[in-house]
């Protein structure tokens, strides 16, 4: 074979080589802006008006219709003394809705049927900026600190006890709690339950707090499976009426 022309084919394969993997000694070339993808900026976000918000609060608070029967809405529901009418968890302890307000909210008290006795639903929808939802979280777990054993106005003994393995469908975050009313100091005599949910999706808050007698069935209340069924009710129509 000619020499000239082995040595042209040697030089024409090394060039081809270089040509495909981009270095043969000189180091890679350099890359053209144009290859490199443009990052798409992050849509920013914009609350609504706070008039908005206060109307889709309103429109989003359940009835007795949304429940069925034998939920009703009753012309006046009795109050519990002190505390309670304070938006306050326990004395000296506010809600977290008072250390951290939300931008909007609107609440409904309803029972299960007209006999005295009959369960009490209160439930609250609340509307938060965004970046007050960790504050808000903070508030609600500290004052639940503050108030795990109490004596009401009333004269009778409050309990509250964290609930971890509560879960309603749809929820980004669920805080749960049994409160235990009890007549007598050492929490002998059960007079009624509390259960408290509160269940959050993006920057809306669903509350409902459920007061009702036990019964044989689940005499100290640990069953939740009713009230998750209310707060999911009520969550689905709060998601549907609040912008996110």
């Amino acid at each position: 074979m000619n020499r000239y022309r082995s040595g042209s084919l040697r030089a024409a394969v090394l060039l081809l080589a270089c040509s495909l993997v981009g270095a043969c000694g000189g180091g890679s070339a350099p890359k053209s802006d144009a290859s490199k993808p443009t990052p798409t900026p992050s849509p920013s976000y914009t609350l609504p008006t706070l008039a908005a918000d206060k109307a889709a609060v309103k429109l989003a608070i359940v009835t007795a219709a949304d429940l069925g029967s034998p939920w009703i809405q009753p012309k006046k529901i009795n109050q519990t003394k002190g505390s309670k009418g304070k938006s306050e968890l326990c004395p000296g302890h506010v809600s977290a809705s008072v250390v951290v307000p939300p931008r909007a909210t609107a609440d409904a008290q309803l029972t299960e049927g007209s006999k005295a006795g009959a369960t009490i639903g209160s439930f609250v929808v609340s509307a938060y900026a965004p970046d007050r939802i960790d504050a808000w979280r903070t508030a609600h777990n500290d004052v639940e600190a503050h108030c795990l054993h109490w004596k009401a106005a009333e004269g009778n003994y409050d309990v509250i006890t964290p609930v971890n393995d509560v879960t309603v469908p749809g929820a980004d975050e669920v805080l749960a709690r049994i409160e235990r009313v009890y007549a007598d100091a050492k929490s002998t005599q059960l007079q009624y339950v509390r259960q408290v949910v509160a269940a959050r999706v993006g920057r809306v808050v669903c509350n409902l707090q459920r007061a009702y007698l036990t019964t044989k069935a689940d005499p100290t209340g640990k069953d939740f499976t009713e009230t998750v069924r209310l707060v999911e009710i009520q969550l689905k129509k709060a998601v549907a009426a609040v912008a996110q």
